[in-house]
């Protein structure tokens, strides 16, 4: 029989070890236990990645209340911005490889740490703002191929990821922070004014800072911090031992400043190109011309010293594309102005394309640099024979075999026996068939066209950096042809929003157009008098 609660405060009682709590308390306990031999279970099963397993349902349950609460439009606004460009600066300065090492827990990036930061606000906003999905939402309808084409990628991941069994979570929920949720922060944060000047700021600093680093890294023959990463950060030791050796070609040092590869950090500069001419092109004043001369210089040596040619490629294309696009804007400017110079570098620029392409055929260094050379040959083979094995999967699935299983179906191996895969678009075709192959095109190709439509269109700073972010876009698909890294991906899918954002905001600056009205005379003459004039003529 249980003993009388004495009341406290309503409805709290004092403590009472009768039937009714003893069994609470088994209940609670065997609750607790079971759950934990439950994730005991998981986790010796199926490692790390088996956390998602009993996370995934607590976090739908969290995600299904939120989205319930009542709006309450939380002023967290300033709070994301700064935590997106925080991560912006993560992701272009800090080694990616180099982790945050905590006894007792695994591994974790800077990048994926901040990247969870935004998250958690952006969805909590989202959630609770009918006003932010509202922004977002008016955004992402001002391009219906852009938003088609988005929408169409991550519905398409998702099922591709039931394809894939689910063996491949890990990489599915990184795809989703760090591509897909910053396309919509980035959307969100950009939509406001003087945003897009900040972000490529922050790219010029990063430009800066990785190109600096490439000097004493090539005198060292070994990036700065090979041997001295300190004990709360963790690297794998086989990523170490390759930072101490380096990387060679032909006997030359090949420079990678913060990332694991001498290509992955060419097609770094190669997307990050357009935006130091857009800074050349643009400059006010004698003095911004010569530092972004300066930058200019220090990317093109960072390039050079990696000895690839993405870098050499990016270069060629960018300066040749963004050229024409700027020449395309002057003309259109100054069409009925008679400007002479403007009207000259328009015709005259076929002509420059075929001079600058024949020095670089006939000069053997840089068409060696550009295009390649012997010491090239066992890169293009190992490609095609990559290809060789791929095309007869997608013949025989042109759907796709789920989200991360490249490796399985094209089990290449270079010289040093290293799984490996040369080009993006087998993974595409692999993982996410021929339709995820097209979306993906269709994503940047349409983003790349929208930049080009608003920057040719614009009447401000911020509409101008739709520009070089367009042909970043051009340069991006053109290296994802010769590299599966992940790279500038998250860049790329930064840059198409930011576009998209800067075409939501042209939209909304250009006047509605309205019909025009025939205008009456002010004064009508008699009929006789027309008679007369007309006979007089």
């Amino acid at each position: 029989m249980s003993e009388q609660r004495a009341r406290i405060l309503r409805p709290y009682t004092q403590r009472v070890r009768d039937a009714r709590y003893l069994a609470g308390k088994t209940i609670a306990v065997t609750l607790l236990v079971i759950t934990a031999m439950f994730m005991g279970l998981t986790l010796a099963l199926f490692g790390l990645p088996g956390l998602f397993i009993p996370l995934t349902p607590i976090l739908i349950l969290i995600g299904f209340m939120l989205w319930l609460s009542p709006d309450s439009d939380p002023d967290l606004d300033k709070p994301i911005e700064r935590t997106f460009y925080f991560f912006f600066a993560v992701a272009l300065m800090w080694p990616n490889y180099i982790a945050l090492n905590i006894p007792g827990l695994p591994w974790v990036s800077f990048q994926r740490i901040v990247a969870l930061v935004i998250i958690a606000l952006g969805f909590y906003a989202i959630s609770s703002s009918k006003r932010v999905r509202g922004e977002i939402g008016e955004v992402l309808r001002s391009s219906t191929p852009i938003r088609r084409l988005f929408l169409a990628w991550v519905a398409l991941q998702f099922i591709m990821l039931f394809v894939a069994r689910l063996e491949t979570m890990e990489r599915w929920v990184h795809y989703q922070l760090v591509w897909n949720f910053m396309f919509l922060m980035a959307l969100w944060v950009m939509r406001r004014p003087g945003r897009p000047q900040r972000m490529q700021y922050l790219l010029i600093i990063g430009i800066i800072v990785t190109s600096l680093l490439v000097i004493p890294e090539v005198r060292r023959e070994q990036v700065l911090w090979a041997t001295s990463i300190p004990s709360w950060l963790g690297v794998d030791p086989e990523v170490q031992v390759k930072l101490i050796e380096g990387s060679r070609r032909s006997g030359l040092y090949r420079a990678i400043s913060i990332y694991l590869t001498s290509v992955t950090y060419g097609e770094y500069i190669a997307v990050s190109v357009p935006f130091v001419l857009y800074a050349i092109f643009h400059a006010k004043t004698p003095i911004r011309f010569a530092l972004a001369i300066a930058v200019f210089a220090l990317l093109f040596n960072a390039a050079y010293q990696t000895n690839t040619r993405t870098s050499m490629v990016g270069f060629v294309i960018a300066t040749g594309v963004f050229s024409a696009l700027w020449i395309a804007r002057r003309f259109r400017e100054n069409f009925h102005k008679r400007d002479v110079l403007s009207a000259a570098m328009f015709w005259g620029f076929p002509a420059a394309g075929l001079a600058f392409l024949s020095v670089i055929l006939s000069v053997n260094r840089i068409r060696v640099r550009v295009l390649g050379g012997s010491e090239h040959e066992a890169s293009d083979a190992g490609r095609d024979a990559q290809w060789d094995m791929a095309i007869p999967k997608i013949i025989r699935n042109p759907f796709g075999y789920g989200v991360d299983t490249v490796g399985i179906h094209v089990p290449y191996t270079n010289l040093a026996g290293i799984p490996t895969i040369d080009s993006y678009f087998i993974n595409l075709l692999i993982d996410y068939g021929i339709p995820g192959f097209l979306i993906f095109l269709g994503l940047f190709i349409a983003g790349s066209i929208t930049g080009a439509k608003v920057y040719i269109n614009s009447e401000n700073r911020d509409e101008d950096i739709a520009g070089p972010a367009a042909v970043s876009l051009f340069i991006f698909l053109f290296t994802r042809s010769v590299l599966s890294s992940e790279g500038a991906q998250f860049l790329a899918f930064m840059l198409t929003a930011m576009i998209l954002a800067l075409h939501w905001r042209q939209q909304q600056r250009a006047p509605a157009k309205a019909p025009a009205q025939p205008v009456e005379p002010l004064y009508r003459l008699p009929p006789r008098r027309i008679g007369a004039l007309a006979r007089n003529r």
